[in-house]
């Protein structure tokens, strides 16, 4: 299931950065949220490591 989250600093933003974490590729996904509510430019935050 993908449930993006948004981080309580990015709630006070006009911008806010949405992410994703996804435990199985050890990755987290970031997005660009639009004022409509959608979500774009699904990319590469961080690939954490062993």
């Amino acid at each position: 299931m993908f449930v993006p989250t948004v981080p309580p600093s990015a709630r006070r933003s006009t911008h806010p950065l949405p992410y994703h974490v996804d435990t199985f590729t050890r990755s987290i996904w970031a997005f660009d949220k639009h004022p409509e509510g959608t979500l774009s430019n699904h990319r590469l935050f961080v690939k954490l490591t062993e």
